[in-house]
């Protein structure tokens, strides 16, 4: 979002493909990596919007979404405004995601039972539904994503799993590693 202002992560990152993407048409670069001490280490990266990445975002830019993919696909994308901070996000999920089908014992069960509207700011729900509170819709197990933001990373992921704390309950699981 920020560009060469971020100096070694820019650096190391989007400024190594920029050589390889002139004359491509603009839109989201999704690059996965590992980052150490030594540098990045590119996993993949792909031409779209990837997943959580899409839920991160949508929680981290302070503009509408549908402005911001109309003007680019119109040719008129002039930038956004991202929350001046640092994000992180992670799935939560019940079994059996991402193997298969949802264990049927979890379809329809009471998973959010601290869940409050405050939790919004920071969480997108996919495969739940509303029924006096929220359930495991069953469909694949993705829950949803929780957001977190902060002046540092740590600071960000300590937000995120923080508001996890509040409202996962068993069987949820979620890396504990990010961040």
């Amino acid at each position: 979002y920020y560009g060469n202002e971020l100096g070694k992560l820019y650096d190391e990152t989007f400024a190594r493909l920029i050589p390889h993407l002139k004359g491509f048409p603009p839109g989201p670069l999704d690059i996965n990596c590992i980052l150490n001490e030594e540098g990045a280490w590119f996993l993949e990266f792909t031409s779209r919007q990837g997943y959580p990445a899409t839920y991160i975002q949508l929680l981290g830019v302070e503009d509408e979404w549908g402005k911001i993919y109309s003007d680019v696909a119109r040719g008129q994308f002039s930038g956004f405004h991202p929350k001046d901070e640092w994000i992180t996000g992670v799935r939560f999920c019940v079994p059996q995601w991402p193997y298969g089908k949802v264990d049927k014992g979890y379809v329809g069960a009471p998973l959010f039972t601290h869940f409050k509207k405050r939790h919004l700011e920071n969480i997108v729900l996919l495969d739940v539904y509303l029924d006096g509170v929220l359930r495991c819709g069953g469909t694949d197990g993705e829950l949803g994503t929780c957001v977190g933001w902060g002046r540092t990373i740590n600071e960000a992921s300590e937000m995120m799993y923080n508001v996890l704390k509040e409202v996962a309950t068993y069987p949820m699981f979620y890396r504990p590693d990010i961040g």
